[in-house]
């Protein structure tokens, strides 16, 4: 009888046994998949989400539809992963304590090999290896929870809900444009995006920053027309200076109109030159203090590509002149034409010159990379790279490199010289000078 009785008791012990491992796999499961969804769904940006259901032709299925659902409300999302994990967690813990009490007789040594373990599962088993995998694959991650997803967002919903009203006023955040600057710099070195495509977006956030008055051509700079002038005299100024808009003012320096010189051609042709000032276009009018968006805003309204720049609009009087060509190069970086004269430095955008090889060595590195770069005065741009490497410049020896900037090779005269040079100012150098990039 006694032997019947300690029988099955032992079985009962064993099942207990069991159902206390399945109990603690069950949820160690259920963590292991929340730990996952986390890093999954904060990994997961729009654009890749976006790109793949295209790609994948799936906007109309279910899953879709709930992923969907689970981003567009990420808050109550993320509070159903952070209260269902930590449940899941809570219940391991108590569970394995239990199991380890029942198997060790010393409640206080079977409590410490509990937590012991237990630690050393959740944390690996539920936290390091899932959200691991996970990051690497965030779109398979939530595609393959997402409807055990769904379950607990409705299950623990009235939980989240009152939660996300209570923190309401705490939950809205604002991305400010150091943080957009700095995620355009990690596409950069992520390889994302080139060079010159994140320096377009830099300068595309910084365009309603800038006013007018970094940017315009000063007035004794503009290339304009007394309003009694001659045609004679304008022709010659259009021929001159290649200029295909000038603009007009009178007696009190006020601009009158803007002359193009297609319609200085239709003067010539009708054979209209005392007439001359009635084609003038109306002109329109900026202040200093305008910022660049404003300008571009105005400029593209009345479809005209220069704005005369003013002090203020009670005298009219004209101090400079701000084009359409102006606002673009504040994205692109220096526009040059067939007609622009260039000199031996060449601007192609914040940190990127054409430069000639002949160029004053320390003229070029102090005022365009580093005042502090250690070079002797009367030594040429060419002279100097080629004291800095082992070989003389040539395209076959690669391109120089040192602590400051890059040097490419591009033209080359009849002795196989270094002509022309690309030099691209580092990172680093650039942003410890204050540069805009």
């Amino acid at each position: 009888m006694t032997s019947d009785s300690s029988s099955v008791t032992d079985s009962s012990t064993i099942a207990i046994y069991v159902i206390y491992g399945v109990l603690i796999l069950l949820f160690l499961f259920i963590s292991v998949i929340f730990s996952a969804s986390e890093t999954a769904f904060t990994s997961l940006t729009s654009f890749k989400w976006n790109g793949y259901i295209k790609e994948h032709n799936i906007q109309k299925k279910l899953r879709t539809k709930i992923i969907n659902k689970l981003i567009k409300n990420f808050t109550l999302t993320l509070s159903t992963i952070l209260i269902c994990n930590n449940v899941a967690n809570i219940i391991i813990s108590t569970l394995s304590t239990l199991l380890f009490n029942q198997i060790i007789s010393s409640q206080a040594v079977g409590s410490s090999i509990a937590v012991f373990v237990t630690t050393f599962i959740t944390l690996f088993f539920g936290e390091i290896a899932p959200k691991s995998i996970a990051k690497f694959r965030p779109i398979k991650t939530v595609l393959l929870f997402s409807f055990v997803m769904i379950f607990f967002y409705y299950l623990v919903y009235p939980i989240t809900y009152l939660i996300s009203k209570i923190f309401k006023k705490y939950s809205k955040t604002q991305t400010s444009e150091k943080e957009v600057a700095f995620f355009i710099d990690e596409a950069k070195n992520e390889g994302v995006l080139e060079n010159d495509e994140a320096l377009l977006v830099k300068n595309a956030i910084n365009f309603d920053e800038t006013l007018i008055e970094q940017v315009y051509t000063k007035w004794n700079e503009v290339v304009y027309a007394h309003e009694h002038s001659s045609i004679g005299l304008i022709k010659k100024r259009f021929l001159t200076d290649n200029v295909s808009r000038m603009p007009i003012i009178n007696d009190e320096n006020k601009t009158i109109g803007v002359l193009h010189l297609k319609d200085y051609l239709s003067i010539v042709e009708n054979k209209d030159e005392d007439n001359w000032t009635e084609y003038l276009s109306e002109p329109i009018y900026v202040l200093t203090d305008y910022k660049l968006d404003k300008v571009l805003y105005l400029m593209k309204r009345e479809r005209v590509q220069i704005a005369i720049v003013v002090n203020n609009f009670n005298e009219y009087e004209s101090i400079g002149i701000i084009t359409m060509e102006d606002l673009l190069e504040q994205l692109v970086g220096q526009i040059y034409d067939e007609q622009d004269e260039v000199g031996q430095v060449q601007e192609i955008n914040a940190y990127t010159w054409m430069v000639d090889s002949s160029i004053n060595a320390q003229h070029f590195l102090h005022k365009y990379i580093n005042k502090n770069i250690n070079v002797k005065k009367n030594i040429k741009l060419l002279d100097y790279i080629n004291n800095n490497t082992q070989h003389n410049a040539r395209y076959e020896d690669g391109i120089y490199h040192d602590d400051f900037m890059t040097v490419k090779y591009l033209e080359y005269d009849e002795e196989t010289k270094v002509k022309l040079v690309e030099i691209i100012k580092n990172e680093i150098q650039a942003t410890e000078i204050g540069t805009n990039y």
